[in-house]
């Protein structure tokens, strides 16, 4: 009975802790689909939520708050948005956790270190696959750009590091006199200190060796 109104009965189906459903007018009940208490599990589906809050998708025990878990060829997760010629994939994740944007057959290299591909234009793949150790390919079927917009006397920069110095060199576009510098540091030595070569933007203007010259300022 419910609010006072006419109610159905019958004996449960199924064995303790197995959630209930209809099944053709009678109670049903499966092993794959339970509750503890705790935690509706469903070992048979795809979807599994818990009373913690985390949702399991391939798992029946998720880690996380949203825990994507496949052991085939299966993708993770994949967006798409319908144009009018066929889907377009926006973001896609495939079983071995290569993140590829606008396509949806990411390249990777023989050693399958390539971790994101990110395609432009209309997803054009120009057939080949990177080199080894590219952790970034960036594809067109136009020019490829990368892009640093900051904003005035800032600097778009490119920096390499390795495990004693974060900073061991950096290429970057300084906005203030409009020059492309590169610049290698000894330990210790303060961004900005060590330019190794300058290429003024504007004029004829070249220095190798030395920090800021005077020359490089007129």
């Amino acid at each position: 009975t419910a609010n006072g109104g006419g109610g159905g009965g019958g004996t449960p189906g199924g064995s303790n802790t197995q959630i209930q459903f209809n099944n053709g007018g009678n109670f049903g009940a499966s092993a794959a689909f339970t509750f503890d208490g705790t935690s509706v599990k469903n070992t048979g589906a795809q979807l599994i939520a818990t009373s913690t809050g985390t949702v399991g998708i391939g798992t029946t025990a998720p880690i996380a708050k949203l825990h994507v878990s496949s052991s085939s060829p299966v993708p993770l997760l994949r967006i798409d948005a319908t144009e009018q010629d066929t889907n377009q994939p926006i973001f896609f994740v495939t079983g071995s956790g290569l993140v590829a944007i606008g396509t949806d057959s990411p390249r990777t290299d023989a050693s399958d270190t390539n971790r994101l591909h990110i395609m432009g234009e209309s997803g054009a793949d120009n057939g080949t696959n990177p080199v080894v150790n590219t952790v970034l390919t960036l594809e067109n079927n136009d020019h490829a750009n990368l892009q640093f917009i900051t904003p005035n006397s800032k600097a778009g920069q490119i920096t390499w590091g390795n495990a004693d110095d974060a900073r061991k060199a950096t290429y970057y576009f300084d906005t203030n006199f409009n020059r492309w510098v590169w610049e290698g540091r000894a330990t210790g030595t303060g961004y900005g200190n060590s330019q190794v070569m300058v290429l003024a933007a504007e004029g004829d203007s070249v220095n190798i060796g030395s920090s800021s010259a005077d020359h490089m300022l007129t």
